[in-house]
């Protein structure tokens, strides 16, 4: 993850897992809430991108095996 995620991304993402609210992480990280906001965003964008990339890989790779 550490390839597609950037070193905010990846603090914010930990600690949303946490269960830390937007304010909780804004303060922890001293940024703004709309930073942390823009971060997740980012996050979603580019794990969704990560998994249709991988899904698309598997599916040729089994069109190739048949």
């Amino acid at each position: 993850m550490g390839e597609i995620l950037s070193e905010l991304e990846w603090k914010v993402l930990m600690a949303y897992l946490d269960g830390k609210s937007y304010q909780e992480i804004a303060f922890e990280l001293s940024r703004h809430v709309k930073s942390i906001d823009n971060a997740l965003q980012r996050v979603k964008r580019k794990l969704e991108r990560y998994l249709d990339d991988r899904n698309c890989s598997r599916e040729y790779a089994r069109e190739e095996r048949a």
